[in-house]
């Protein structure tokens, strides 16, 4: 006797799915918390108080040894002084530069009178501009930190308002962009 083979319709297993939303927002949780964000670096800025309009524009007479020239080509070349340098060593650069004393005769070690200009040309790349930026931020903050401790025996970051605004008036932040 043969037997037959049962070919009827089979039910189909459900699978349990309740638990897949609140899986998938754990998951998008957990790589939003251990996920590390690019963050800014560069200058802060504070854009100054609009003049008044009875005020025609005031142009300042710099000495030109007094400032510190930066270009940036459109190929990302750096040039200081019409001379090709890397980005790395214009830290010390501005380092010595700023502290340089013979900015002004009728000044002692005194940096206040120097000015960074930087100029960039319009098909710069940002990712230039932006490290030429954080080299001046790292002149500027291990200077003041330098300062610090030599005059307050601490970090600048360490300092009180008073002893910051010593320190910055000491060594100002003197940037221009053209």
């Amino acid at each position: 006797m043969l037997f037959k083979k049962n070919f009827g319709k089979r039910e189909v297993p459900e699978l349990n799915t309740t638990s897949t939303a609140d899986i998938s927002f754990m998951l998008l949780i957990l790589f939003l918390v251990t996920t590390s964000m690019d963050r800014n670096f560069g200058l802060p800025y504070q854009l100054p108080k609009p003049a008044p309009e009875n005020l025609g524009r005031v142009e300042k007479v710099v000495d030109r040894r007094n400032v510190f020239e930066i270009d940036i080509l459109d190929d990302g070349t750096i040039l200081h002084n019409e001379e090709e340098v890397e980005v790395d060593g214009l830290c010390a650069s501005m380092k010595e530069f700023i502290m340089n004393p013979k900015h002004d005769e009728n000044l002692s070690e005194s940096p206040a009178k120097h000015i960074i200009m930087i100029k960039a040309s319009d098909e710069a790349k940002y990712e230039t501009y932006f490290a030429v930026e954080n080299q001046v931020v790292n002149a500027y903050k291990q200077l003041r930190n330098e300062a610090a401790r030599k005059r307050f025996g601490k970090a600048y970051n360490d300092l009180n308002e008073r002893q910051l605004k010593t320190i910055d008036e000491a060594i100002p932040q003197r940037v221009a962009e053209p």
